[in-house]
């Protein structure tokens, strides 16, 4: 018997797992600088990782995990 996947389900854990990537790479890159920014971009994911396995099982929407990217990204910065 051949198992088929939710094609729709795969799409959205694609589309959480980019827009994290895109978020965390572009936070990691600007809080190479120093101590101090590094210690907050480690918070930041520790933050942002439990919320992007929560998107991704379907408890938060996408368009929430991004608004809240798009804010705490900014204070990192």
């Amino acid at each position: 018997m051949k198992r088929f996947r939710n094609t729709d389900n795969v799409k959205h854990k694609a589309d959480v797992m980019e827009l994290f990537k895109r978020t965390y790479e572009r936070v990691r890159h600007r809080v190479r600088r120093t101590k101090e920014q590094q210690k907050k971009n480690k918070e930041w994911s520790k933050e942002a990782r439990p919320l992007k396995d929560r998107c991704i099982s379907g408890e938060i929407t996408l368009d929430y995990f991004e608004e809240w990217l798009s804010k705490t990204e900014q204070e990192v910065m």
